[in-house]
């Protein structure tokens, strides 16, 4: 089993509904430059096809292929230390090989990745345990990188049609009871955190893995509106992190009923 090691700050998170501004997210400008000596370079060998890709991608961003590259693998690598905890080495390497398989092909090239020192030591520690070269495991994270994408594209999608009355369907298709309404839209958007149980529900009626929508609801989360104050001297208040399951259930004031059975899913 893969160690999920990396602090909250360390997990690179998708916003989905704009992919592109995301990959461009991270650290600011003056941050990048402090940081770059404190980064280390991996080498791997990216086919060709995959290493266009990400030059294209890089070319609309108006961005460094390198800066791309470094998105892709921490990302894909994020989710693939996540789905370790769950999935079985043989299934989960032969997804990730699956995956590459698109971008294979008899020519590849050479590459330089830079990741901070943190980041370098879990996949160099991870490829080791699992008998995988360092370029075997960052090109099969870029690759993974680069499905979940495109899946969080289109899983915004499908998240993004329920809204209004529509919510009322997804309540009774993950067996809730109406109470429970407010509840999903406002895990939907971000605001209220999925107990484990509703989450594994929200999966199979998404038919999306857990770890991807974990993503999605954390960046409808981060990009939030602050709040308008009109009141002189008075600074915008904003939570730092999704309400708990407990408390939002709590702040229904429903019947003890409708509040076990909704505290029952967990936490």
């Amino acid at each position: 089993m893969l160690t999920a090691s990396a602090a909250p700050s360390e997990i690179v998170q998708m916003n989905s509904s704009e992919i592109d501004a995301t990959l461009r997210e991270g650290s600011s400008l003056p941050e990048r430059v402090l940081s770059k000596a404190r980064q280390q370079t991996l080498g791997a060998s990216l086919p060709l096809r995959l290493k266009e890709h990400l030059d294209s991608v890089a070319a609309e961003e108006a961005t460094s292929f390198a800066e791309v590259c470094r998105r892709f693998v921490l990302f894909g690598f994020e989710d693939v230390v996540a789905q370790s905890l769950h999935a079985s080495p043989t299934s989960l390497f032969e997804m990730l090989g699956h995956e590459l398989q698109e971008w294979d092909g008899s020519t590849s090239e050479q590459v330089m990745v830079r990741l901070d020192p943190g980041h370098a030591v879990r996949l160099r520690s991870i490829a080791k345990e699992y008998q995988k070269s360092i370029s075997e495991l960052t090109v099969l994270c870029t690759a993974h990188g680069v499905s979940l994408q495109r899946t969080l594209a289109s899983l915004e999608s499908k998240v993004s049609s329920y809204k209004g009355a529509s919510i009322r369907n997804l309540v009774v298709k993950l067996g809730l009871q109406p109470a429970a309404t407010p509840l999903v839209s406002s895990i939907l958007a971000g605001n209220v955190k999925a107990p484990r149980k509703l989450l594994a529900r929200l999966a199979s009626a998404f038919e999306a893995p857990e770890s991807l929508l974990s993503t999605l609801f954390r960046g409808s989360f981060d990009r939030r509106l602050v709040p308008a104050f009109k009141a002189e001297g008075v600074k915008p208040r904003l939570s730092t992190a999704p309400t708990t399951w407990t408390s939002a259930v709590k702040s229904l004031n429903l019947s003890a009923d409708d509040a076990k059975a909704l505290l029952d899913l967990g936490v």
